[in-house]
């Protein structure tokens, strides 16, 4: 039986991806910095001639790399990311005006001292969790080295 090479090689890329996805997804639901789940829901990957490409919201590079100190970040942001989370002022009232001052104050701490103080006020890095040096991708390039020589083995019998 005749392998074909190039329908091996692009499932074990499919997978590859698939799998790179869902350790993405988990990564960020162990980090626990989920607010809407819009973020996980954006990761999606396409391949292009064998390539993989992941495409997900800009959210998840603030989340992995966070917002370095001195980076001015936008009120109406942190408004929507505690409408999302379910966060309401704590001293202030729970209107408009209570929320918004309280975004203020942590929009202006975020710019002082970076981003999520469990992570030392930098990102998550998580993803640094995936691509060339993990297990995954080794595993990924084993699989490749593996069906490709299986396929010369084959050449080289049917000589």
């Amino acid at each position: 039986m005749a392998i074909d090479i190039d329908s091996e090689i692009n499932s074990i890329v499919d997978n590859y991806a698939k799998e790179t996805v869902n350790l993405l997804k988990i990564r960020i639901r162990e980090d626990d910095t989920i607010a809407s789940g819009q973020t996980i829901a954006s990761i999606k990957y396409r391949i292009i001639d064998n390539d993989v490409f992941l495409d997900y919201n800009d959210s998840l590079d603030i989340v992995s790399k966070g917002i370095p100190i001195g980076k001015r970040v936008r009120v109406a942001n942190i408004l929507s990311w505690m409408n999302q989370k379910g966060i309401v002022p704590r001293n202030k009232p729970n209107t408009l005006a209570g929320r918004r001052s309280t975004a203020f104050i942590i929009a202006r701490s975020m710019e002082k001292n970076g981003t999520v103080k469990r992570f030392a006020n930098k990102g998550t890095n998580v993803l640094n969790s995936i691509g060339e040096g993990t297990a995954l991708f080794d595993n990924m390039q084993n699989s490749i080295a593996l069906a490709s020589q299986r396929y010369i083995d084959e050449l080289i019998s049917n000589i």
